[in-house]
């Protein structure tokens, strides 16, 4: 019994001296590597660094010029590069505006309770005190550009941290330090996080994402709620995939525990846009004060950044033995140390890091692989190369629908596909199939969608324009349309050219005529078209309207919308001087009918909207109207409904966005009338 418990100890303390020696490695090794920073003997890089520079004679990144994606290795693979990713948004100097250009503390003070001024009142003054510093990365000019300025993170309050925001350019002078006036923290909180991220108007993506970012004294009773009113400002813009944003906010929150996930993704982001120096050295710091996995892997990447194969090779090896199970990391670091020359990944178990490493060595990147990215990482995504030809096609389609990609660029890289990825057939088949959130809503999978498009732009026989067809119908009916018409008003335009117009039959010219018009009413409609369209001048009348026009009685009959006056009321569109009995009386007798089925919107969300906007609470008022319509398919929005949110946005100064808005409601009706059937 004795020797037995002897030897149960020995082996325990065996195993015990094992583990220590692992834990001491990884500290020693990522001490070393603060150690050398400080001391100024860690290698500089002279150039660029590239993940893509890891393999002896790998190719350089392709340069800006380069505009068009080219095929890659004989596999069908994709080298993304169609346009460098767009820059992080410029930090604002201070966490928000001066002072100076805020309405003063006793303007405020009308509409504001004594608490509201108080914070108010701070934080001007802790705008005042803080001064932007230079972020201590030097980054080269060909990596993904940093901002250059960042607040003390320490030096920020609770109501200073509720505050912070990034500077606009071009957003609406509305669109100030006070968009929550007299707006309630406990209301504005759970608004933000049921407002979807984008949909169906892009007015309105546009204008949620601009208060999302827009530096801002704090709604009413905040200082309880100051991390959730951020962490919902902030899952907001990942859900909008507005990821240089986000990555610029992030970089303004604390250093303290509350924020740790967000730190962690930022390290992630900067290394998947090769931002090396920034995220290498928080991923340093971090690996030399905890035993968390993920930043002992982001440090044996950065060591193979900078060249350091051996010191990487012996964290790896370390890490492995310490009983870390990625099994994926480890095949793609011995892959590039020339340790093995195949791999055998799970593909089930991809995560951001894989996807690095893969591109690092020159792997083939599936859509399969992407499908657990999250949408906060989309903005990374062109930063790998070797995207194969579904992987580009669906994430030029993801950055495009959520406005971080231009409809010409989009197409740049669609029509680069010489073959398509999927049949036109098959595409169509599935797009027909989506199954809606419910009747009247809009789908939110688009994803057979830039398929389609690639595979009719590959089909030029004129005999192809019933496909052409019913894929615009289908499109119509998912409530997406709209979102596409650039693109598909480019597809029909070069139809039309290739002189088929006189062949088509009047259903497909007036389907065709719909998408150039509403795509831009100012266009004139190719030659032979507006003839072969019957209704091409009614649809020309009815989407070229303006504050102040009369509006056309028979463009109305025509189209069947009579249905839409309340919005041509809202638009101050003019009713005209017509003898409307006479009228009557030269048409059929008109029996009774039921209508149109529209979305029922709560009374109390409309009334709430009606308040808000005439309290003048900016930002609510547009969270309101992005929160009751950005799920719906925009044909299905009653006439009056669509009426008060114009009028909503008019009220709080946002004419341009008013009238936008209701030309988009008014094309959501056509589409409607196009669509291949009621749902």
């Amino acid at each position: 019994m004795t020797g037995s418990n002897s030897k149960g100890h020995v082996l325990m303390f065996i195993n015990r001296s094992f583990f220590s020696f692992i834990v001491a490695s990884l500290l020693m090794l990522a001490s070393s590597g603060v150690i050398a920073q400080e001391a100024g003997d860690a290698p500089q890089i002279a150039g660029p660094i590239s993940l893509t520079g890891l393999i002896n004679g790998a190719a350089e990144p392709l340069s800006d010029s380069e505009a068009e994606a080219t095929a890659s290795n004989g596999s069908g693979a994709i080298i993304y590069n169609a346009r460098r990713a767009p820059e992080e948004p410029e930090t604002a100097k201070t966490d928000i505006a001066q002072p100076t250009s805020l309405i003063t503390i006793n303007d405020a003070a009308d509409n504001m309770s004594a608490k509201a001024s108080e914070a108010t009142t701070q934080v001007l003054e802790e705008l005042d005190s803080i001064t932007p510093t230079k972020d201590n990365a030097s980054i080269s000019a060909a990596r993904a550009p940093q901002p250059a300025n960042r607040i003390g993170l320490r030096s920020v309050s609770n109501i200073g941290l509720a505050s912070i925001g990034l500077q606009q350019v071009g957003a609406p002078a509305q669109l100030n330090s006070f968009i929550w006036r007299q707006s309630e923290t406990a209301n504005i909180i759970p608004l933000i996080l049921a407002t979807p991220s984008y949909g169906s108007s892009q007015t309105l993506s546009t204008l949620s994402r601009q208060i999302m970012v827009q530096p801002a004294v704090p709604p009413l009773n905040a200082q309880q709620d100051i991390n959730a009113l951020v962490s919902a400002r902030l899952e907001w813009l990942a859900g909008a995939g507005q990821s240089d944003s986000l990555s610029a906010l992030v970089r303004k929150l604390p250093d303290d525990e509350d924020w740790n996930d967000w730190k962690r993704w930022q390290v992630q982001y900067d290394l998947m846009r090769r931002a090396d120096d920034t995220a290498c050295n928080e991923a340093s710091r971090r690996s030399a004060e905890t035993l968390d996995g993920f930043w002992h892997k982001a440090n044996i990447i950065c060591l193979l950044l900078s060249g350091q194969n051996a010191p990487a090779s012996f964290a790896a090896d370390v890490l492995n033995a310490s009983g870390d199970d990625d099994d994926n990391f480890f095949q793609l670091v011995d892959k590039l140390l020339g340790r093995r020359t195949e791999i055998s990944l799970d593909m089930n178990d991809l995560s951001l890091v894989h996807l690095m490493l893969l591109d690092a060595a020159h792997e083939t990147i599936s859509l399969d692989a992407l499908d657990n990215i999250p949408s906060s990482m989309i903005q990374a995504l062109p930063s790998f190369r070797y995207l194969d030809a579904d992987a580009s096609v669906t994430v030029s389609y993801r950055l495009y629908e959520r406005g971080l990609q231009s409809s010409s660029d989009t197409e740049q890289i669609w029509r680069s596909l010489k073959t398509a990825p999927v049949p036109a057939e098959a595409a169509l088949s599935e797009l027909s199939t989506v199954v809606l959130p419910a009747a009247g809503m809009r789908s939110s999978h688009g994803s057979s969608s830039p398929f389609l498009w690639v595979a009719l732009v590959n089909r030029t026989e004129l005999s192809e324009d019933s496909l052409v067809r019913a894929a615009l119908e289908a499109e119509a009916s998912t409530g997406r349309l709209s979102l596409l018409l650039p693109l598909y008003d480019s597809l029909v335009r070069h139809r039309v050219k290739m002189g088929n117009a006189g062949t088509l039959d009047s259903a497909t010219a007036e389907l065709y005529a719909f998408v150039m018009q509403a795509h831009d009413p100012a266009q004139e409609l190719p030659a032979g078209l507006s003839d072969q369209a019957g209704v091409a001048e009614y649809l020309s009348q009815i989407l070229n309207v303006a504050s102040g026009d009369v509006w056309d009685a028979d463009a109305l009959e025509g189209l069947d919308l009579w249905h839409v006056l309340p919005l041509l009321d809202a638009l101050d569109v003019q009713r005209p001087e017509e003898e409307w009995l006479a009228r009557a009386s030269d048409t059929v007798a008109t029996s009774l009918s039921l209508g149109r089925p529209y979305l029922s919107v709560p009374a109390d969300r409309m009334l709430a909207l009606e308040e808000a906007s005439r309290s003048g609470r900016v930002g609510e008022t547009i969270l309101l109207i992005a929160h009751l319509v950005q799920g719906a398919h925009l044909g299905y929005i009653r006439p009056e409904d669509g009426a008060v949110m114009i009028q909503a946005l008019n009220m709080i100064g946002l004419k341009d966005a008013a009238r936008n808005f209701g030309r988009e409601l008014i094309i959501g009706q056509l589409e409607r009338r196009y669509q291949a059937q009621e749902n």
